[in-house]
């Protein structure tokens, strides 16, 4: 049995919350791999420009990002 891996789960559950905000307000965008970008990364079309969004969990052994001092 695969094992589940819960940031990408995360990531997921993370850009289905941002559709469906961006659908509430009539904001189009698209699936970043149609325009070459990885898997999970979103093409948001605005008014006068492109803005690209892509989810990005900590590193793997690590579960919190920390704050600079």
């Amino acid at each position: 049995m695969k094992k589940v891996d819960e940031k990408v789960v995360a990531k997921n559950e993370v850009m289905a919350m941002v559709s469906k905000m961006l659908e509430a307000n009539g904001i189009k965008f698209d699936d970043g791999m149609e325009y070459g970008f990885t898997e999970g990364t979103m093409v948001i079309h605005l008014e006068k420009f492109d803005v690209q969004l892509k989810p990005i969990a900590p590193k793997r052994g690590v579960e919190r990002y920390e704050k600079k001092a």
